[in-house]
């Protein structure tokens, strides 16, 4: 990172009246400020329209609302084409920041090679009676992180920063798919390096599963599509771990089909 390099911090949001105060908080508690905020409202329902225009008044945040719901997809990559800076820190809704995050992140792409296209620090998880959960983990870079991709994401959304134009290059995040963000961050490590500050400065709410069965079975499905991709790209960082890895996912995935049409009469909710 150069010392005339920009932050931007990016979010997309819907319906999140009840914790976008928080995570909007959080952004101006920072020890060091980031650059740019930009939030695109995808066609919000609820009081976070009006939160969005309060807090967009008086702290110079640039709102950018759909006029109806787009999806995720589509508005984050609406967010990345208003972007100005050259790094994106993504904070998503219902998540906060400690005030050292950016500061952090700063310090790290400050000593980061020229080839780094993200970096990342520790999330601790809360649930809905905020109770600490657990807390992210996994290699910090290199080839070992490379390897633990074709099993699992390691980059915390909330806890990434990328380089905006490498996405772009990218082409921003993949449509037609859950786990945008994993897909994304597989396609900047293929062709740039990334690594993960080992100290916790993100704070993640992970609410109650609210998925019907088959919403759940197209996550899976589409987390493993995720995993055959990191899998080409990455396999020859861990041969053996990943192909069995792979094949308990395909297995998984296998016997959840399976259930379904053994029991055809039976609604999935």
């Amino acid at each position: 990172m150069q010392s005339t390099d920009r932050i931007a911090v990016l979010m997309a949001v819907y319906n999140a009246q009840a914790t976008i105060t928080a995570a909007l908080r959080s952004i101006l508690e920072q020890t060091r400020q980031a650059d740019e905020v930009i939030i695109v409202d995808d066609g919000s329902t609820d009081d976070t329209s009006r939160i969005l225009q309060s807090f967009g008044r008086q702290h110079s945040f640039r709102i950018i609302r759909l006029p109806e719901k787009s999806g995720f997809t589509a508005a984050i990559n609406a967010g990345l084409d208003a972007c100005r800076c050259d790094w994106i820190a993504r904070l998503d809704a219902d998540d906060w920041w400690e005030s050292n995050h950016l500061e952090t992140i700063r310090l790290a792409l400050a000593q980061a090679d020229k080839d780094t296209s993200l970096v990342a620090t520790r999330a601790m998880y809360w649930n809905d009676e905020h109770h600490k959960t657990g807390e992210s983990c996994g290699p910090i870079h290199g080839d070992a992180l490379r390897c633990f991709m074709i099993n699992d994401n390691p980059f915390v959304h909330s806890a990434t920063v990328f380089r905006l134009e490498a996405a772009r290059q990218a082409g921003g995040y993949p449509g037609g798919v859950r786990w945008e963000d994993y897909g994304l961050w597989i396609a900047l490590m293929s062709t740039g390096n990334g690594q993960i500050v080992d100290t916790t400065t993100v704070n993640c709410r992970k609410q109650a599963g609210s998925l019907s069965a088959v919403s759940k079975l197209a996550a899976l499905r589409s987390r493993l599509e995720m995993q055959r991709k990191a899998w080409r790209l990455f396999r020859h960082c861990c041969p053996l771990t990943g192909s069995i890895e792979l094949a308990l996912t395909w297995v998984r995935v296998f016997l959840a089909t399976a259930r379904r049409m053994m029991k055809p009469d039976k609604r999935c909710v």
